[in-house]
């Protein structure tokens, strides 16, 4: 058989080895250790299998494995560059806009605005989280 470590991307496999891929894949997903990145090896031969094959699925009737790609829609994207900036102000007013964190505190201390925003920034605290540990048992402390 011939696993994703030594198949050179872009193989042709043949089924009966996508098939063996594929049990490959299923046993890695049930694995809590090791499994994403075997999943990925046993995975990648598959995925590229059946994205030359649009119309096809893998079925392994002996295993009860069928491997297809599904559809997962389509991300949403804004295009802020065209955008008139009065209606990102409004999205922004209606509360529609977030801000990217990461960005702005990587961009912050280079931008020539970044003393003004500052004014306009504040914190909310956090609800605290319920914490349940086990007591540890210490000399001279009585137990309940």
């Amino acid at each position: 058989m011939t696993t994703g470590d030594d198949a050179p991307k872009g193989r042709d496999f043949h089924i009966p080895e996508l098939l063996d891929l594929m049990s490959e894949y299923a046993a890695a997903r049930a694995d809590a250790g090791d499994g994403k990145r075997d999943q990925g090896v046993a995975g990648g031969p598959i995925k590229d299998w059946l994205e030359h094959h649009p119309a096809e699925e893998l079925t392994d009737q002996e295993r009860n494995l069928r491997a297809f790609l599904q559809d997962r829609g389509a991300d949403r994207r804004a295009d802020w560059e065209r955008m008139p900036d009065e209606l990102i102000l409004t999205l922004a007013r209606k509360g529609c806009l977030g801000m990217d964190w990461t960005a702005f505190d990587t961009w912050a201390t280079k931008a020539p605005w970044h003393l003004q925003v500052g004014d306009f920034l504040y914190t909310i605290p956090r609800a605290p989280s319920l914490q349940i540990v086990e007591l540890s048992k210490r000399k001279g402390r009585r137990q309940p």
